[in-house]
């Protein structure tokens, strides 16, 4: 046994394997050896690129969802400040600040401030007057405050442009233009107003028919009107009484009493 390990022929006849053998194991190491260095290179170079993406596109996503849920938050406050609101100049400020994130409120806030300048000047009381309070408006006051309204309700028109579909806020601004109108006495003004309304508001039918109303009623109040005399409501009266069935009031006194 021993002397055929030692044996040169046998030696000899096992080298070609062994040579071989060998061969595989060198090329399987070099083979080994360049994948490690490619992967070491692509860590090098490529890896950083990859993270770099990876972390822009997750900031990103995140930065998205924050932004969405800061606008959700600031959007409700908006709105809640508008509602809370009771002085026109608080108004004007809020449509000024929201009037490209949200021109929906901007337009319902300068809405508002005429509105509320035009039922000061209705009740004869300065803005945002105590209960309690027996103030009324001077002249210029009352002219100042209908400057406010005017000026609101024209820029609520302008700014309705910027809506999706603008009709019910436009026929909106242009009805308390003609308000405004009504409590200055230009009937002929208020009339055209109304008239703009209705037009803005056709495709609305009870708008429209709302505008209309008013604009024919503005038409009725430029006709003159003879009211009867004492002595003549007093015949009718007594004739009334006096006979079984309802005695046809005098044409006057009806429009007068109205038609019910």
């Amino acid at each position: 046994m021993t002397e055929e390990r030692n044996d040169p022929s046998n030696s000899a006849d096992d080298s070609p394997e062994l040579d071989a053998r060998l061969n595989q194991i060198e090329t399987a190491t070099e083979e080994d050896s360049n994948v490690n260095e490619d992967f070491v290179h692509w860590l090098k170079t490529s890896f950083p690129i990859y993270v770099l993406a990876f972390t822009v596109a997750a900031g990103g996503y995140i930065w998205y969802f924050q932004d969405q849920a800061t606008q959700q938050a600031n959007t409700i406050d908006a709105w809640r400040e508008f509602r809370a609101a009771s002085n026109p100049n608080s108004l004007l400020e809020l449509a000024d600040e929201q009037e490209v994130n949200l021109p929906h409120l901007s337009v319902q806030a300068r809405l508002q401030a005429g509105n509320l300048q035009l039922q000061a000047v209705r009740r004869n009381r300065p803005v945002n007057a105590e209960a309690d309070s027996t103030e009324t408006l001077s002249d210029e006051a009352r002219e100042a405050t209908l400057l406010g309204a005017e000026a609101a309700f024209r820029a609520a028109e302008a700014s309705a442009g910027l809506l999706p579909d603008p009709t019910i806020q436009r026929a909106t601004a242009l009805a308390g233009l003609a308000a405004v109108a009504e409590c200055r006495g230009d009937l002929d003004a208020a009339t055209s107003y109304y008239e703009q309304a209705e037009s803005a508001a056709q495709s609305i039918a009870p708008f429209a028919a709302r505008f209309r109303t008013a604009r024919e009623t503005m038409a009725g109040l430029d006709a003159p009107r003879t009211l009867p005399t004492a002595a003549e409501v007093s015949d009718l009266r007594s004739r009334a009484t006096s006979q079984s069935t309802p005695t046809e009031l005098d044409p006057v006194l009806t429009e007068i009493l109205g038609d019910e």
